[in-house]
Protein backbone atom coordinates (compact mmCIF):
# COMPACT_ATOMS: atom_id res chain seq x y z
CA UNK A 1 0.00 0.00 0.00
CA UNK A 2 1.37 3.51 -1.09
CA UNK A 3 1.20 6.42 0.82
CA UNK A 4 0.28 8.53 -2.21
CA UNK A 5 -3.15 6.30 -2.51
CA UNK A 6 -4.10 8.01 0.86
CA UNK A 7 -3.89 11.59 -0.32
CA UNK A 8 -5.90 13.21 -3.06
CA UNK A 9 -8.15 15.16 -0.76
CA UNK A 10 -7.89 18.76 0.87
CA UNK A 11 -8.67 18.87 4.89
CA UNK A 12 -11.47 20.91 3.82
CA UNK A 13 -13.03 17.90 1.98
CA UNK A 14 -12.43 15.50 5.04
CA UNK A 15 -13.90 17.68 7.33
CA UNK A 16 -17.04 17.99 5.48
CA UNK A 17 -17.92 14.49 5.33
CA UNK A 18 -18.73 12.10 7.93
CA UNK A 19 -15.25 9.87 8.85
CA UNK A 20 -14.61 6.87 10.58
CA UNK A 21 -11.61 8.24 12.42
CA UNK A 22 -11.09 8.63 16.30
CA UNK A 23 -11.21 12.16 15.97
CA UNK A 24 -14.65 12.07 14.26
CA UNK A 25 -17.23 9.45 15.28
CA UNK A 26 -19.45 11.66 16.28
CA UNK A 27 -21.37 10.88 12.89
CA UNK A 28 -21.61 7.50 13.41
CA UNK A 29 -21.93 7.88 16.78
CA UNK A 30 -25.25 9.54 15.82
CA UNK A 31 -26.64 6.64 14.02
CA UNK A 32 -26.37 4.36 16.62
CA UNK A 33 -29.19 3.29 19.07
CA UNK A 34 -28.04 4.76 22.56
CA UNK A 35 -28.76 2.90 25.85
CA UNK A 36 -27.64 5.28 27.99
CA UNK A 37 -29.82 6.88 31.08
CA UNK A 38 -28.96 10.21 29.42
CA UNK A 39 -32.37 11.56 30.36
CA UNK A 40 -36.32 11.08 32.05
CA UNK A 41 -38.01 11.23 28.75
CA UNK A 42 -42.05 10.72 28.33
CA UNK A 43 -43.55 7.33 26.55
CA UNK A 44 -46.25 9.49 24.68
CA UNK A 45 -43.57 11.70 23.12
CA UNK A 46 -41.11 9.16 22.08
CA UNK A 47 -43.44 6.65 20.84
CA UNK A 48 -44.30 10.05 18.87
CA UNK A 49 -41.71 8.69 16.33
CA UNK A 50 -42.57 5.00 16.57
CA UNK A 51 -45.92 5.29 14.58
CA UNK A 52 -44.22 3.00 11.39
CA UNK A 53 -44.13 0.11 14.09
CA UNK A 54 -46.38 0.50 16.72
CA UNK A 55 -49.21 2.60 14.54
CA UNK A 56 -51.18 5.46 15.38
CA UNK A 57 -54.26 5.60 17.85
CA UNK A 58 -57.61 5.99 16.39
CA UNK A 59 -61.54 6.34 17.59
CA UNK A 60 -62.16 4.01 20.41
CA UNK A 61 -64.00 0.99 19.06
CA UNK A 62 -65.90 -2.41 20.72
CA UNK A 63 -63.47 -4.77 21.88
CA UNK A 64 -64.09 -8.40 19.96
CA UNK A 65 -61.71 -10.35 23.28
CA UNK A 66 -63.51 -12.18 24.99
CA UNK A 67 -62.67 -10.20 28.13
CA UNK A 68 -65.49 -11.64 30.61
CA UNK A 69 -64.53 -15.41 30.16
CA UNK A 70 -62.98 -16.48 32.82
CA UNK A 71 -61.08 -19.01 30.62
CA UNK A 72 -59.50 -15.93 28.51
CA UNK A 73 -59.18 -13.90 32.02
CA UNK A 74 -56.72 -16.88 33.84
CA UNK A 75 -54.91 -17.41 30.56
CA UNK A 76 -53.83 -13.89 30.07
CA UNK A 77 -52.86 -13.79 33.72
CA UNK A 78 -50.49 -16.43 33.10
CA UNK A 79 -48.75 -15.11 29.88
CA UNK A 80 -47.93 -11.57 31.96
CA UNK A 81 -46.78 -13.83 34.52
CA UNK A 82 -44.45 -15.37 31.96
CA UNK A 83 -43.59 -12.82 30.41
CA UNK A 84 -42.38 -11.18 33.41
CA UNK A 85 -40.39 -14.02 34.70
CA UNK A 86 -38.83 -14.13 31.22
CA UNK A 87 -37.99 -10.80 31.36
CA UNK A 88 -36.47 -10.61 35.06
CA UNK A 89 -39.40 -9.02 36.22
CA UNK A 90 -37.53 -7.44 39.75
CA UNK A 91 -40.68 -7.43 41.83
CA UNK A 92 -42.70 -10.56 43.56
CA UNK A 93 -45.34 -12.20 41.04
CA UNK A 94 -48.18 -14.64 41.51
CA UNK A 95 -51.43 -15.82 40.23
CA UNK A 96 -52.87 -14.98 43.17
CA UNK A 97 -51.65 -11.48 43.59
CA UNK A 98 -52.44 -10.64 39.46
CA UNK A 99 -55.46 -12.34 40.00
CA UNK A 100 -56.87 -9.35 43.10
CA UNK A 101 -53.82 -6.68 42.50
CA UNK A 102 -53.73 -3.33 44.45
CA UNK A 103 -53.11 0.11 42.60
CA UNK A 104 -49.74 -0.22 43.64
CA UNK A 105 -49.02 -3.82 41.86
CA UNK A 106 -50.29 -2.47 38.63
CA UNK A 107 -48.44 0.06 38.24
CA UNK A 108 -44.90 -1.55 39.23
CA UNK A 109 -45.75 -3.84 36.09
CA UNK A 110 -47.33 -1.61 33.77
CA UNK A 111 -43.65 0.64 34.43
CA UNK A 112 -42.04 -2.48 34.20
CA UNK A 113 -43.15 -3.29 30.76
CA UNK A 114 -43.33 0.66 29.58
CA UNK A 115 -39.58 0.41 30.21
CA UNK A 116 -39.34 -1.99 27.35
CA UNK A 117 -40.49 0.65 24.99
CA UNK A 118 -38.47 3.33 26.91
CA UNK A 119 -35.22 2.32 29.24
CA UNK A 120 -35.58 5.92 31.24
CA UNK A 121 -39.54 5.98 31.83
CA UNK A 122 -40.86 6.28 35.28
CA UNK A 123 -44.72 6.68 35.71
CA UNK A 124 -45.75 9.76 38.23
CA UNK A 125 -46.00 8.65 41.74
CA UNK A 126 -48.67 11.05 42.19
CA UNK A 127 -52.32 9.85 42.16
CA UNK A 128 -53.83 12.64 40.65
CA UNK A 129 -51.89 12.16 37.34
CA UNK A 130 -51.49 8.09 37.00
CA UNK A 131 -54.92 7.88 35.67
CA UNK A 132 -54.64 10.48 32.83
CA UNK A 133 -50.74 9.56 31.55
CA UNK A 134 -51.84 5.78 31.21
CA UNK A 135 -54.52 6.79 28.91
CA UNK A 136 -51.95 9.03 26.98
CA UNK A 137 -49.29 6.39 27.21
CA UNK A 138 -51.64 4.27 25.42
CA UNK A 139 -52.95 6.79 23.16
CA UNK A 140 -49.49 7.20 21.77
CA UNK A 141 -49.06 3.74 21.51
CA UNK A 142 -51.99 2.95 18.90
CA UNK A 143 -54.02 0.90 21.92
CA UNK A 144 -57.08 0.94 19.69
CA UNK A 145 -59.68 0.49 22.36
CA UNK A 146 -61.22 2.94 24.99
CA UNK A 147 -59.36 2.37 28.75
CA UNK A 148 -61.90 4.30 31.11
CA UNK A 149 -60.39 6.10 34.27
CA UNK A 150 -63.09 4.72 36.32
CA UNK A 151 -61.21 0.94 35.61
CA UNK A 152 -57.77 3.08 37.31
CA UNK A 153 -59.34 4.61 40.32
CA UNK A 154 -60.67 0.51 40.88
CA UNK A 155 -57.96 -1.45 39.34
CA UNK A 156 -58.44 -4.41 40.99
CA UNK A 157 -62.22 -4.93 41.22
CA UNK A 158 -63.66 -7.40 39.08
CA UNK A 159 -65.72 -5.14 36.50
CA UNK A 160 -62.57 -3.55 35.75
CA UNK A 161 -59.67 -5.60 36.28
CA UNK A 162 -60.34 -7.88 32.89
CA UNK A 163 -60.25 -5.36 30.45
CA UNK A 164 -56.68 -3.65 32.32
CA UNK A 165 -55.45 -7.30 31.81
CA UNK A 166 -56.29 -7.37 27.97
CA UNK A 167 -54.65 -4.08 28.03
CA UNK A 168 -51.21 -5.71 29.68
CA UNK A 169 -51.62 -8.52 27.37
CA UNK A 170 -52.03 -6.29 24.31
CA UNK A 171 -48.63 -4.45 25.29
CA UNK A 172 -46.85 -7.67 25.96
CA UNK A 173 -47.85 -8.26 22.08
CA UNK A 174 -46.20 -4.91 20.70
CA UNK A 175 -42.87 -5.95 23.00
CA UNK A 176 -42.35 -9.48 21.84
CA UNK A 177 -43.23 -8.05 17.96
CA UNK A 178 -40.54 -4.83 18.57
CA UNK A 179 -37.91 -7.77 20.13
CA UNK A 180 -38.20 -10.01 17.06
CA UNK A 181 -38.29 -7.22 14.35
CA UNK A 182 -34.91 -6.33 16.03
CA UNK A 183 -33.71 -9.57 16.21
CA UNK A 184 -33.87 -9.84 12.61
CA UNK A 185 -32.48 -6.38 12.11
CA UNK A 186 -29.17 -7.88 13.87
CA UNK A 187 -29.51 -11.26 12.14
CA UNK A 188 -29.39 -9.34 8.54
CA UNK A 189 -26.17 -7.24 9.85
CA UNK A 190 -23.83 -9.86 10.78
CA UNK A 191 -22.16 -10.54 7.68
CA UNK A 192 -21.76 -7.05 6.75
CA UNK A 193 -20.40 -6.11 9.91
CA UNK A 194 -17.62 -9.18 9.45
CA UNK A 195 -17.00 -7.84 6.19
CA UNK A 196 -16.31 -4.29 7.59
CA UNK A 197 -13.77 -6.15 10.58
CA UNK A 198 -12.02 -7.75 8.12
CA UNK A 199 -11.29 -3.81 6.19
CA UNK A 200 -10.45 -2.81 9.26
CA UNK A 201 -8.31 -5.14 10.67
CA UNK A 202 -6.45 -4.70 7.21
CA UNK A 203 -6.46 -1.06 7.22
CA UNK A 204 -5.00 -0.86 10.82
CA UNK A 205 -2.05 -3.59 10.40
CA UNK A 206 -1.28 -1.22 6.82
CA UNK A 207 -1.56 1.63 8.91
CA UNK A 208 0.72 0.60 11.14
CA UNK A 209 3.21 -0.35 8.52
CA UNK A 210 2.54 3.19 7.09
CA UNK A 211 3.67 4.59 10.39
CA UNK A 212 7.12 2.18 10.56
CA UNK A 213 7.90 3.90 7.36
CA UNK A 214 7.07 0.45 5.28
CA UNK A 215 4.64 2.72 2.48
CA UNK A 216 4.17 -1.11 0.48
CA UNK A 217 3.17 -3.67 2.69
CA UNK A 218 2.19 -6.47 -0.21
CA UNK A 219 2.39 -9.40 2.42
CA UNK A 220 -0.90 -7.74 3.45
CA UNK A 221 -2.12 -7.44 0.15
CA UNK A 222 -1.85 -10.58 -1.17
CA UNK A 223 -3.11 -12.26 2.41
CA UNK A 224 -6.47 -10.03 2.00
CA UNK A 225 -6.80 -11.00 -1.77
CA UNK A 226 -6.08 -14.54 -0.38
CA UNK A 227 -9.22 -13.84 1.81
CA UNK A 228 -11.66 -12.56 -0.89
CA UNK A 229 -10.65 -15.28 -2.93
CA UNK A 230 -11.40 -18.21 -0.64
CA UNK A 231 -14.75 -16.17 0.57
CA UNK A 232 -15.37 -15.60 -3.60
CA UNK A 233 -14.58 -19.34 -4.61
CA UNK A 234 -17.27 -20.26 -2.13
CA UNK A 235 -20.08 -18.41 -3.51
CA UNK A 236 -19.15 -19.32 -6.69
CA UNK A 237 -19.46 -22.88 -5.63
CA UNK A 238 -22.89 -22.31 -3.63
CA UNK A 239 -24.16 -20.47 -7.16
CA UNK A 240 -23.16 -23.80 -8.95
CA UNK A 241 -24.97 -25.58 -6.79
CA UNK A 242 -27.80 -23.52 -6.55
CA UNK A 243 -27.74 -23.27 -10.53
CA UNK A 244 -28.39 -26.97 -10.56
CA UNK A 245 -30.43 -27.32 -8.12
CA UNK A 246 -32.61 -24.59 -10.03
CA UNK A 247 -32.34 -26.35 -13.06
CA UNK A 248 -33.40 -29.84 -11.36
CA UNK A 249 -36.40 -27.70 -10.07
CA UNK A 250 -37.11 -26.35 -13.44
CA UNK A 251 -37.06 -29.70 -15.05
CA UNK A 252 -39.48 -31.04 -12.20
CA UNK A 253 -41.64 -28.41 -12.53
CA UNK A 254 -41.75 -29.39 -16.52
CA UNK A 255 -42.46 -32.20 -15.99
CA UNK A 256 -45.09 -31.58 -13.64
CA UNK A 257 -46.99 -28.87 -16.18
CA UNK A 258 -46.73 -31.79 -18.85
CA UNK A 259 -48.10 -34.60 -17.26
CA UNK A 260 -51.64 -35.30 -17.18
CA UNK A 261 -54.25 -32.61 -15.89
CA UNK A 262 -55.19 -33.68 -12.55
CA UNK A 263 -58.89 -32.89 -13.66
CA UNK A 264 -59.17 -35.13 -16.27
CA UNK A 265 -57.51 -37.63 -13.96
CA UNK A 266 -60.26 -36.99 -11.44
CA UNK A 267 -63.02 -36.98 -14.55
CA UNK A 268 -62.33 -40.12 -15.96
CA UNK A 269 -62.19 -41.75 -12.39
CA UNK A 270 -65.55 -40.49 -11.38
CA UNK A 271 -67.09 -41.72 -14.73
CA UNK A 272 -65.53 -44.95 -13.64
CA UNK A 273 -67.46 -44.83 -10.41
CA UNK A 274 -70.54 -43.69 -11.92
CA UNK A 275 -70.16 -46.75 -14.09
CA UNK A 276 -69.72 -49.07 -11.08
CA UNK A 277 -72.37 -47.24 -9.36
CA UNK A 278 -75.07 -48.17 -11.92
CA UNK A 279 -73.44 -51.97 -11.66
CA UNK A 280 -74.07 -52.36 -8.07
CA UNK A 281 -77.39 -50.50 -8.11
CA UNK A 282 -78.09 -53.57 -11.11
CA UNK A 283 -76.51 -55.90 -8.12
CA UNK A 284 -78.66 -54.39 -5.69
CA UNK A 285 -81.73 -55.28 -7.82
CA UNK A 286 -80.55 -58.75 -8.92
CA UNK A 287 -80.36 -59.51 -5.01
CA UNK A 288 -83.91 -58.36 -4.34
CA UNK A 289 -85.01 -60.54 -7.19
CA UNK A 290 -83.05 -63.27 -5.65
CA UNK A 291 -84.48 -62.22 -2.32
CA UNK A 292 -87.92 -62.15 -4.03
CA UNK A 293 -87.78 -65.67 -4.82
CA UNK A 294 -86.49 -66.97 -1.87
CA UNK A 295 -89.80 -65.80 -0.11
CA UNK A 296 -91.47 -66.99 -2.94
CA UNK A 297 -90.03 -70.44 -2.12
CA UNK A 298 -90.70 -69.99 1.57
CA UNK A 299 -94.78 -69.14 0.60
CA UNK A 300 -94.30 -72.76 -1.31
CA UNK A 301 -93.13 -74.41 0.92
CA UNK A 302 -95.57 -73.01 3.77
CA UNK A 303 -98.62 -73.59 1.43
CA UNK A 304 -97.20 -77.38 1.76
CA UNK A 305 -96.75 -77.73 4.95
CA UNK A 306 -100.43 -76.61 5.68
CA UNK A 307 -101.53 -79.56 2.55
CA UNK A 308 -99.62 -81.82 4.65
CA UNK A 309 -101.34 -81.00 8.10
CA UNK A 310 -104.87 -80.70 6.46
CA UNK A 311 -103.67 -84.48 4.95
CA UNK A 312 -102.51 -85.42 8.10
CA UNK A 313 -106.22 -84.00 10.00
CA UNK A 314 -108.09 -85.51 7.40
CA UNK A 315 -106.44 -89.17 8.11
CA UNK A 316 -106.40 -88.55 11.83
CA UNK A 317 -110.64 -87.61 11.64
CA UNK A 318 -110.70 -91.42 9.37
CA UNK A 319 -108.60 -93.01 12.19
CA UNK A 320 -110.84 -91.61 14.70
CA UNK A 321 -113.86 -92.75 12.20
CA UNK A 322 -112.26 -96.40 12.04
CA UNK A 323 -112.27 -96.67 15.71
CA UNK A 324 -115.82 -95.51 16.51
CA UNK A 325 -116.55 -98.62 13.46
CA UNK A 326 -114.31 -100.80 15.73
CA UNK A 327 -115.68 -100.03 19.28
CA UNK A 328 -119.60 -100.57 18.12
CA UNK A 329 -118.36 -103.80 16.03
CA UNK A 330 -118.78 -107.39 17.41
CA UNK A 331 -115.55 -109.03 16.72
CA UNK A 332 -114.07 -112.50 17.52
CA UNK A 333 -110.70 -112.51 19.93
CA UNK A 334 -108.71 -113.43 16.60
CA UNK A 335 -109.65 -110.06 14.63
CA UNK A 336 -109.27 -107.84 17.62
CA UNK A 337 -105.34 -109.24 17.47
CA UNK A 338 -105.39 -109.40 13.84
CA UNK A 339 -106.38 -105.67 13.67
CA UNK A 340 -104.65 -104.36 16.10
CA UNK A 341 -101.32 -105.54 14.02
CA UNK A 342 -102.51 -103.94 11.19
CA UNK A 343 -103.41 -101.30 13.13
CA UNK A 344 -99.59 -101.26 14.40
CA UNK A 345 -98.35 -101.58 10.94
CA UNK A 346 -99.81 -98.97 9.49
CA UNK A 347 -98.90 -96.52 12.37
CA UNK A 348 -95.61 -97.69 11.95
CA UNK A 349 -95.35 -97.08 8.04
CA UNK A 350 -97.52 -94.10 9.12
CA UNK A 351 -94.73 -92.41 11.79
CA UNK A 352 -91.91 -93.95 8.85
CA UNK A 353 -94.03 -91.52 6.20
CA UNK A 354 -93.78 -88.59 8.01
CA UNK A 355 -90.67 -88.66 9.70
CA UNK A 356 -88.94 -89.45 5.82
CA UNK A 357 -91.01 -86.33 4.65
CA UNK A 358 -90.16 -83.83 7.89
CA UNK A 359 -86.55 -85.56 6.98
CA UNK A 360 -86.80 -83.50 3.10
CA UNK A 361 -88.33 -80.70 4.50
CA UNK A 362 -85.71 -79.80 6.92
CA UNK A 363 -83.41 -80.76 4.25
CA UNK A 364 -84.53 -78.56 1.49
CA UNK A 365 -84.66 -75.77 4.01
CA UNK A 366 -81.24 -75.94 4.97
CA UNK A 367 -80.10 -76.45 1.16
CA UNK A 368 -81.97 -73.22 0.91
CA UNK A 369 -80.52 -71.32 3.42
CA UNK A 370 -76.97 -72.76 2.88
CA UNK A 371 -77.80 -71.69 -1.21
CA UNK A 372 -78.90 -67.81 0.20
CA UNK A 373 -75.45 -67.55 2.87
CA UNK A 374 -73.52 -68.41 -0.34
CA UNK A 375 -75.09 -66.55 -2.51
CA UNK A 376 -74.73 -63.09 -0.53
CA UNK A 377 -70.71 -64.42 0.41
CA UNK A 378 -70.49 -64.11 -3.59
CA UNK A 379 -72.29 -60.41 -3.62
CA UNK A 380 -69.82 -59.22 -0.86
CA UNK A 381 -67.08 -60.86 -3.02
CA UNK A 382 -68.13 -59.79 -6.17
CA UNK A 383 -68.52 -55.88 -4.61
CA UNK A 384 -65.01 -56.28 -2.93
CA UNK A 385 -63.44 -57.51 -5.84
CA UNK A 386 -64.88 -54.68 -8.13
CA UNK A 387 -63.32 -51.86 -5.27
CA UNK A 388 -60.40 -53.30 -5.77
CA UNK A 389 -60.19 -53.81 -9.57
CA UNK A 390 -61.55 -50.08 -9.94
CA UNK A 391 -59.05 -48.76 -8.09
CA UNK A 392 -56.37 -51.30 -9.88
CA UNK A 393 -57.29 -49.99 -13.28
CA UNK A 394 -59.39 -52.85 -14.41
CA UNK A 395 -62.79 -51.67 -14.85
CA UNK A 396 -64.63 -50.59 -16.62
CA UNK A 397 -63.84 -51.62 -20.30
CA UNK A 398 -62.02 -48.02 -20.63
CA UNK A 399 -59.59 -48.44 -17.50
CA UNK A 400 -55.97 -47.79 -18.46
CA UNK A 401 -55.17 -51.41 -17.47
CA UNK A 402 -58.14 -53.43 -18.78
CA UNK A 403 -56.78 -52.82 -22.56
CA UNK A 404 -60.65 -53.03 -23.53
CA UNK A 405 -61.18 -56.50 -21.73
CA UNK A 406 -64.73 -56.83 -20.28
CA UNK A 407 -63.47 -58.04 -16.97
CA UNK A 408 -66.79 -57.13 -14.69
CA UNK A 409 -67.50 -60.28 -12.69
CA UNK A 410 -71.61 -60.62 -11.71
CA UNK A 411 -73.76 -62.84 -9.94
CA UNK A 412 -76.01 -64.87 -12.54
CA UNK A 413 -79.61 -65.95 -10.80
CA UNK A 414 -80.04 -69.71 -11.94
CA UNK A 415 -83.28 -70.82 -13.54
CA UNK A 416 -85.62 -72.32 -10.93
CA UNK A 417 -85.23 -76.06 -10.95
CA UNK A 418 -81.60 -75.95 -12.93
CA UNK A 419 -79.12 -78.06 -11.87
CA UNK A 420 -76.18 -77.15 -9.29
CA UNK A 421 -73.62 -77.31 -12.27
CA UNK A 422 -75.71 -74.13 -13.92
CA UNK A 423 -73.48 -70.81 -14.36
CA UNK A 424 -73.51 -68.51 -11.91
CA UNK A 425 -71.14 -66.09 -12.58
CA UNK A 426 -70.86 -63.84 -15.90
CA UNK A 427 -67.32 -64.20 -16.54
CA UNK A 428 -65.02 -67.54 -16.80
CA UNK A 429 -62.67 -67.11 -13.69
CA UNK A 430 -59.64 -69.35 -15.03
CA UNK A 431 -59.96 -68.54 -18.51
CA UNK A 432 -60.60 -64.70 -18.56
CA UNK A 433 -59.56 -63.08 -15.12
CA UNK A 434 -57.12 -64.83 -13.53
CA UNK A 435 -54.59 -64.24 -16.95
CA UNK A 436 -55.78 -60.62 -16.54
CA UNK A 437 -54.62 -60.26 -13.19
CA UNK A 438 -51.79 -62.28 -13.43
CA UNK A 439 -50.39 -59.82 -16.59
CA UNK A 440 -51.52 -56.41 -14.09
CA UNK A 441 -49.27 -58.10 -11.60
CA UNK A 442 -46.51 -58.02 -13.61
CA UNK A 443 -46.96 -54.47 -14.68
CA UNK A 444 -47.23 -53.61 -10.93
CA UNK A 445 -43.80 -55.39 -9.84
CA UNK A 446 -42.08 -53.61 -12.49
CA UNK A 447 -43.58 -50.00 -11.16
CA UNK A 448 -42.74 -50.72 -7.69
CA UNK A 449 -38.92 -51.81 -8.73
CA UNK A 450 -38.78 -48.81 -10.34
CA UNK A 451 -40.48 -46.14 -7.72
CA UNK A 452 -38.11 -47.84 -5.35
CA UNK A 453 -35.39 -47.20 -7.46
CA UNK A 454 -36.49 -43.61 -7.54
CA UNK A 455 -37.24 -43.23 -3.85
CA UNK A 456 -33.77 -44.30 -3.65
CA UNK A 457 -32.41 -41.32 -5.28
CA UNK A 458 -34.45 -39.07 -4.20
CA UNK A 459 -33.25 -40.14 -0.32
CA UNK A 460 -29.97 -39.78 -1.40
CA UNK A 461 -30.67 -36.30 -2.44
CA UNK A 462 -32.16 -35.43 0.83
CA UNK A 463 -29.30 -37.01 2.40
CA UNK A 464 -27.14 -34.82 0.32
CA UNK A 465 -29.03 -31.56 1.20
CA UNK A 466 -28.85 -32.73 4.87
CA UNK A 467 -24.75 -33.08 4.88
CA UNK A 468 -24.78 -29.69 2.91
CA UNK A 469 -27.49 -27.96 5.55
CA UNK A 470 -24.59 -29.62 8.35
CA UNK A 471 -21.87 -28.18 6.35
CA UNK A 472 -23.66 -24.70 6.56
CA UNK A 473 -24.01 -24.63 9.97
CA UNK A 474 -20.33 -25.49 10.54
CA UNK A 475 -19.49 -22.75 8.76
CA UNK A 476 -21.44 -20.90 10.24
CA UNK A 477 -20.17 -21.38 13.64
CA UNK A 478 -16.34 -21.41 12.38
CA UNK A 479 -17.45 -17.64 11.08
CA UNK A 480 -19.01 -16.83 14.34
CA UNK A 481 -15.75 -17.97 15.92
CA UNK A 482 -13.59 -15.95 14.07
CA UNK A 483 -15.65 -12.72 14.13
CA UNK A 484 -15.20 -13.21 17.76
CA UNK A 485 -12.09 -13.41 17.20
CA UNK A 486 -11.52 -10.45 14.89
CA UNK A 487 -13.82 -8.43 17.19
CA UNK A 488 -11.72 -8.52 19.92
CA UNK A 489 -8.63 -8.16 17.59
CA UNK A 490 -10.32 -4.72 16.05
CA UNK A 491 -10.75 -3.25 19.68
CA UNK A 492 -6.89 -4.11 20.59
CA UNK A 493 -6.15 -2.18 17.60
CA UNK A 494 -8.89 0.64 18.31
CA UNK A 495 -7.76 1.17 21.12
CA UNK A 496 -3.58 1.43 19.81
CA UNK A 497 -4.58 3.67 17.06
CA UNK A 498 -6.50 5.49 19.53
CA UNK A 499 -3.39 5.93 21.48
CA UNK A 500 -1.59 6.41 18.84
CA UNK A 501 -3.47 9.67 17.69
CA UNK A 502 -3.04 10.95 21.48
CA UNK A 503 0.71 10.37 21.03
CA UNK A 504 0.75 12.54 18.23
CA UNK A 505 -1.61 15.38 19.48
CA UNK A 506 0.72 15.42 23.06
CA UNK A 507 3.48 15.39 20.98
CA UNK A 508 2.61 18.68 18.57
CA UNK A 509 0.89 20.22 21.89
CA UNK A 510 5.02 19.68 23.59
CA UNK A 511 6.57 20.83 20.30
CA UNK A 512 4.24 23.71 20.53
CA UNK A 513 5.01 24.27 24.12
CA UNK A 514 8.57 24.15 23.67
CA UNK A 515 8.81 26.73 21.09
CA UNK A 516 6.81 29.03 22.69
CA UNK A 517 8.83 28.83 25.99
CA UNK A 518 11.38 29.06 23.83
CA UNK A 519 10.43 32.40 22.12
CA UNK A 520 9.29 33.81 25.57
CA UNK A 521 13.46 33.19 27.19
CA UNK A 522 14.93 34.61 23.77
CA UNK A 523 12.54 37.89 23.88
CA UNK A 524 15.58 39.53 26.31
CA UNK A 525 17.68 38.59 23.57
CA UNK A 526 16.50 40.25 20.54
CA UNK A 527 19.44 41.49 19.21
CA UNK A 528 21.71 38.94 17.41
CA UNK A 529 19.50 35.96 18.36
CA UNK A 530 16.46 37.53 16.70
CA UNK A 531 17.14 35.94 13.58
CA UNK A 532 17.55 32.08 15.33
CA UNK A 533 14.93 32.81 17.26
CA UNK A 534 12.48 33.44 14.00
CA UNK A 535 13.72 30.25 12.19
CA UNK A 536 13.43 28.52 14.97
CA UNK A 537 9.40 29.48 15.13
CA UNK A 538 9.01 29.34 11.29
CA UNK A 539 10.52 25.61 11.64
CA UNK A 540 7.99 24.45 14.49
CA UNK A 541 5.07 26.21 12.96
CA UNK A 542 6.11 24.27 9.60
CA UNK A 543 6.31 21.33 11.47
CA UNK A 544 2.71 21.77 12.86
CA UNK A 545 1.31 22.50 9.65
CA UNK A 546 3.40 19.52 8.15
CA UNK A 547 1.87 17.05 10.89
CA UNK A 548 -1.75 19.14 10.42
CA UNK A 549 -1.91 18.23 6.59
CA UNK A 550 -0.31 14.82 6.80
CA UNK A 551 -2.99 14.41 9.35
CA UNK A 552 -5.46 15.78 6.97
CA UNK A 553 -4.36 13.90 3.97
CA UNK A 554 -4.21 10.32 5.85
CA UNK A 555 -8.04 10.94 7.40
CA UNK A 556 -9.12 11.61 3.96
CA UNK A 557 -7.51 8.45 2.57
CA UNK A 558 -8.89 6.54 4.80
CA UNK A 559 -12.11 7.74 4.87
CA UNK A 560 -11.72 7.67 0.79
CA UNK A 561 -10.64 3.63 1.05
CA UNK A 562 -13.63 3.24 3.57
CA UNK A 563 -16.23 4.36 1.19
CA UNK A 564 -14.73 2.04 -1.53
CA UNK A 565 -14.85 -0.88 0.68
CA UNK A 566 -18.18 -0.61 2.02
CA UNK A 567 -19.09 -0.32 -1.66
CA UNK A 568 -18.02 -3.44 -2.40
CA UNK A 569 -19.08 -5.23 0.55
CA UNK A 570 -23.13 -4.63 0.11
CA UNK A 571 -22.02 -5.92 -3.44
CA UNK A 572 -20.79 -9.23 -1.94
CA UNK A 573 -23.66 -8.50 0.88
CA UNK A 574 -26.06 -8.37 -2.00
CA UNK A 575 -24.88 -11.70 -3.85
CA UNK A 576 -24.33 -13.75 -0.66
CA UNK A 577 -27.99 -12.75 0.11
CA UNK A 578 -29.33 -13.72 -3.40
CA UNK A 579 -27.18 -17.15 -3.42
CA UNK A 580 -28.47 -17.96 0.21
CA UNK A 581 -32.22 -17.57 -0.58
CA UNK A 582 -31.73 -19.28 -3.52
CA UNK A 583 -30.32 -22.35 -1.26
CA UNK A 584 -32.94 -22.28 1.01
CA UNK A 585 -35.59 -21.94 -1.65
CA UNK A 586 -33.96 -25.35 -3.11
CA UNK A 587 -33.18 -26.79 0.31
CA UNK A 588 -37.07 -26.28 0.69
CA UNK A 589 -38.34 -27.76 -2.50
CA UNK A 590 -35.62 -30.75 -2.09
CA UNK A 591 -37.34 -31.79 1.69
CA UNK A 592 -40.98 -31.30 0.38
CA UNK A 593 -40.12 -33.95 -2.68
Amino acid sequence: MRRATLGGMSAVQANNRSSLAPSRLSGIADKRQSYAPARKSSVGGDLSRRSSVFGRGGTAKTDPRPIDSKKYFHESIKRVIAYLTEHQYDRTISLKMLTTPTTKDFQFVLEFLLRGIDPNYALDPTKAKFEDEVIGVFKALGYPFEIRKQALYTVGSPHSWPALVATLTWLIDLLEYSEEVLARKADDCFDADLTFKIFFDYLAKAYGHFLDGEDDSPELDDELSMVFESRNGQVKSEIAQLSDANAELRAQLHALRSAPSPLEHASRQNDDLQSDLGKFKKLVSQMAQHEAQLSAKVGERSADLRGTHDELDAVSAEVESLRAQLAVQELSPADVLRMNGERNRLEGELKALIGAKDEKTSAVLAAEVDASRAADSVSALLLEYANRATKLGLLPESAPHAHGRRLGCELVAAPRGSAGSAKVLSIDLLETLKPALAELKTTFTAQLRDSQAELLKLQDQVDRSEQAKQDKEDEIGSLERKAAKLEAIFASEKETLYADVDELGRRSEKKLAEALELRSQLAARRGAAQHALEALQADAEGSRRAFERERDDLYSGLIRTLDRLMGHKEQIRDKLQSALAAGQFAHGAVAAT
